[in-house]
């Protein structure tokens, strides 16, 4: 299991707003599923501040935990399924 870091999180690396998807959240397994998306919200120096998609606000720790970046075609494709699933008033 990876360790803590004394390193501060590079905020270039994961500005407000970036999409994350969850590989591996070592406190937390069961309550945060492989898969589960979230946007970053904050930078609390060594962790990451997440709106997770299943509207938990656990901090995510890249020293530690197993993630990756969503794609922009992946952010596009989220996107578009938001917008199929809005009803259109005319």
């Amino acid at each position: 299991m990876p360790k803590k870091s004394s390193k501060a999180v590079n905020v270039k690396e994961y500005p407000i707003g970036t999409r994350i998807e969850l590989e591996l959240m070592t406190d937390f397994p069961k309550k945060m599923p492989k898969g589960l998306r979230g946007t970053v919200i904050g930078n609390e120096g060594k962790a990451l501040s997440m709106d997770w998609d299943n509207n938990s606000f656990f901090l995510l720790w890249p020293d530690m935990d197993l993630f990756r970046k969503l794609t922009p075609e992946e952010i596009a494709d989220e996107l578009s399924e938001q917008k199929t699933g809005e009803i259109e008033l005319e």
